[in-house]
């Protein structure tokens, strides 16, 4: 059994020393730092080198078949979601960056981080960087600072938040992040990526809570990770190397003391330890499947084409900002049949819809999915969209909206425990097109993705997993999974789907529709 380095740090009883080793899980997302002003960052430290490992054999297998390509697996169920991310983060040897926009500390936040742990201990150096808009914003809560700066304790582990606010103490914080410098602060880190040893990366729409791995009650995310080996890793290396390095990039070590905050994390870990022994007994050990199954699927189950990683620039570059959504708005080309889009959050701002027209006087069949009221879990965001119904429709296209309780052949996805959740919410963030080019990663088509926040994703070319993807995508739009969107003979707006047709849009409840309502009112589409 690996023994925690931390143990030489931080003088503890054995007992609570063995509850580090086996549940080292720390509060990490959705708490209020606690100190009152942002302390100066000092010089960053150099990136950790990566050395050969199991993960190593696993690679060679694509650059056996495919030396010049990619290869990728698509993981639409939660389970399954996590069950590789425990199992690719117990088989680095080297190194584990992690980037990511929430995190938080719930069940899954704290298995995953125990893990994390697990692999610091026996000498992996593991990178962590997390978006702070959900660290600074909660005012119900303390903790967040002090628990960044432990989990940094491990001499292992290096933790730096995406653009800081500099107020750290609650509303009052906020209010002055916001008020200082709005345009600054209002830049969000949306990315999602983990690799591991260099060589085998994901990314996706996760973040990381139970929502995303079907363990939520109240409701479950249909999201959607990309398991990519190959070259197109080497490019998200570099990709997580330049934010880790960028200006907004700030060292939790430099939150507070570090002596204190080694010692206050401890007063976290007892009640972390009871959710992640309570998670792992319910669902999620990987010893379960073991090390053949994954290898199974690596050789079996792989995609295998060309691939380009894609990000925002994480600052400014002279004045001129490089966008995700410029580069994909490529991927529709002369010739092409059908795209098919999945979008959570869709306010079509800018040209989009004059792009959506040309591509279907073109005589492209454009399918475009997004959340109705009913499944979405920003009504704010669908408050919004509504309004651009009827435009989307003019141009030609065809609109689904998401049912909150789909069939069973997706609810299988969503949902891991019971009781299931009680709605689903559509979280995948993908499009494909003819089957044969596909993009899957964390952009969604609305104003703050496109124009605020920064975003990531892979673009590939392969008939077999852009294929799979096309059919995937295709069976969330089918009448037992979607409403239908159309216009009757009137001009006015229907919805069909298998509970038949109505001229009122799908909603929970008269609450929601009145909260649908007021959210339309306020002045805040740019912020969504």
């Amino acid at each position: 059994m690996p023994v925690t380095v931390l143990r030489d740090y931080i003088e503890l009883p054995q007992a609570i020393k063995a509850r580090l080793r086996e549940g080292a899980c720390v509060v990490l997302a959705a708490f209020l730092a606690a100190c009152a002003v942002l302390p100066e960052a000092p010089v960053p430290v150099p990136e950790a080198a990566s050395k050969p490992g199991p993960l190593g054999a696993i690679a060679e297998i694509g650059r056996e078949i495919q030396p010049e390509q990619s290869s990728f697996h698509l993981l639409p169920a939660a389970e399954d979601a996590m069950h590789w991310r425990l199992a690719l983060i117990d088989s680095a040897v080297s190194s584990i960056d992690i980037q990511y926009f929430i995190w938080k500390d719930d069940a899954s936040g704290s298995l995953m981080l125990e893990h994390v742990f697990a692999a610091a201990d026996r000498g992996v150096k593991v990178r962590m960087m997390i978006d702070d808009m959900f660290l600074s914003t909660s005012g119900a809560f303390e903790g967040a600072d002090e628990t960044l700066a432990a989990i940094s304790y491990h001499p292992n582990i290096a933790v730096r938040l995406f653009n800081p606010g500099k107020y750290r103490s609650g509303i009052t914080g906020l209010a002055g992040n916001f008020g200082g410098s709005l345009k600054a602060y209002n830049r969000r880190m949306h990315n999602k990526m983990i690799i591991f040893d260099g060589l085998l990366g994901l990314v996706g729409g996760r973040n990381i809570g139970d929502e995303y791995f079907g363990l939520h009650e109240p409701y479950n995310f249909l999201d959607l990770d990309l398991l990519a080996a190959g070259t197109v890793v080497s490019e998200a290396s570099e990709a997580f190397v330049e934010y880790w390095n960028s200006d907004l990039a700030y060292p939790a070590t430099a939150l507070m003391d570090m002596d204190r905050a080694g010692h206050l994390a401890i007063r976290k870990l007892n009640a972390d330890y009871v959710k992640v022994q309570s998670l792992r007994l319910a669902r999620f050990d990987p010893d379960l499947r073991g090390e053949d199954y994954y290898l199974k699927i690596l050789r079996t189950e792989m995609h295998f084409g060309f691939a380009v990683f894609l990000q925002d620039e994480p600052v400014l570059r002279g004045g001129r900002e490089y966008r995700l959504a410029d580069m994909l708005s490529e991927i529709v080309e002369p010739g092409s049949r059908e795209v098919v889009v999945s979008s959570p959050y869709l306010i079509p701002v800018g040209n989009i819809l004059d792009i959506v027209r040309e591509d279907v006087e073109a005589g492209v069949e454009v399918r475009l999915l997004t959340n109705s009221l009913a499944s979405n879990d920003e009504v704010p965001a669908h408050s919004h969209y509504k309004k651009y119904r009827q435009d989307i429709l003019a141009t030609g296209a065809r609109l689904y909206e998401f049912h909150h309780q789909p069939a069973g052949d997706l609810r299988k996805y969503s949902d891991v425990t019971v009781p299931e959740g009680n709605i689903v919410a559509l979280h995948t963030k993908a499009y494909s097109v003819d089957g044969e080019r596909c993009y899957v990663g964390s952009l969604n088509i609305d104003p703050r993705s496109i124009e605020l926040n920064t975003e990531n994703g892979i673009y590939i070319e392969s008939k077999e997993l852009c294929g799979e993807l096309s059919e995937l995508l295709n069976s969330f739009t089918q009448p037992e999974n979607a409403w239908s969107v159309t216009l009757d003979d009137t001009g006015k707006l229907r919805w069909q789907s298998y509970e038949g047709t109505t001229s009122s849009q799908p909603a929970l409840g008269l609450g929601q529709r009145i909260s649908d309502f007021f959210f339309r009112i306020l002045p805040i589409e740019s912020q969504l």
